[in-house]
């Protein structure tokens, strides 16, 4: 699983607080990041347009990212989408709930009625008539606060490797003292296997650091690798 950026997080958030009664994607998505927005979708004309204040300039880019991360949620089994594929669309509008026919009339001059001729129509259509069930690993990554169960193992290996290289290294520095509290001698072989066993553990906790940020290196940039592929426009019918 990869890490998600902190808007995503948000989105995610919210779609595990979805009621299952009232789980329609489009619906979700309207409410969600249609704030002073909305779509226009054309059956006929098979097109989409993307309508929303000339002062928003995240609008076409949120909603992109929004359509890409439903995407990846679905393709990764964090969620299931169950559809109805008789329902027909027409021409509809949705758009956000402080949007009314005033709202219209009054910020007509400021709004930009954006078409998107692409295939993201299909996306938009299948969404009208499909509804989010949201899957037990997706609830848990939100209640860990989106630390992975792999994260997590590591983190508590690394806990393990530090307590054992703090515990190494009073023992080594008891047998260094306790020449001068006993009146017991210590060989020197016996304090070269303990710098030992202190240098590989401390090789271990860096091994075990360095894999951590591999990992998180990896995810990120297959992050920026998924969305840059889901985003990519198709313009070919």
């Amino acid at each position: 699983m990869r890490t998600f950026s902190e808007f995503e997080k948000k989105i995610i958030t919210e779609i595990v607080k979805i009621d299952p009664k009232n789980a329609n994607v489009l619906t979700f998505i309207t409410n969600s990041i249609l704030q002073d927005r909305g779509i226009k979708i054309d059956e006929a004309n098979k097109s989409i347009s993307l309508w929303h204040l000339n002062t928003d300039k995240d609008a076409v880019s949120e909603f992109f990212e929004t359509v890409a991360l439903i995407n990846y949620l679905e393709k990764s089994d964090l969620i299931f989408l169950h559809s109805n594929s008789e329902q027909t669309v027409g021409t509809k509008n949705f758009a956000s709930k402080n949007i009314d026919q005033n709202y219209l009339d009054t910020k007509k001059v400021n709004l930009v009625d954006q078409p998107i001729p692409t295939n993201i129509y299909e996306h938009v259509k299948r969404y009208t008539g499909s509804y989010i069930f949201v899957g037990t690993e997706l609830n848990i990554l939100v209640k860990n606060n989106f630390v992975t169960l792999d994260e997590k193992r590591h983190v508590r290996e690394i806990k393990i490797a530090r307590w054992s290289l703090i515990i190494a290294f009073i023992a080594l520095l008891f047998s260094f003292l306790s020449p001068f509290l006993f009146d017991t001698k210590i060989e020197q072989k016996q304090i070269d296997s303990i710098r030992t066993d202190l240098l590989r553990i401390n090789s271990s906790v860096d091994s075990l650091s360095v894999q951590v940020e591999m990992k998180l290196h990896n995810e990120s940039t297959q992050k920026q690798k998924i969305n840059i592929d889901e985003k990519t426009i198709n313009t070919s019918h």
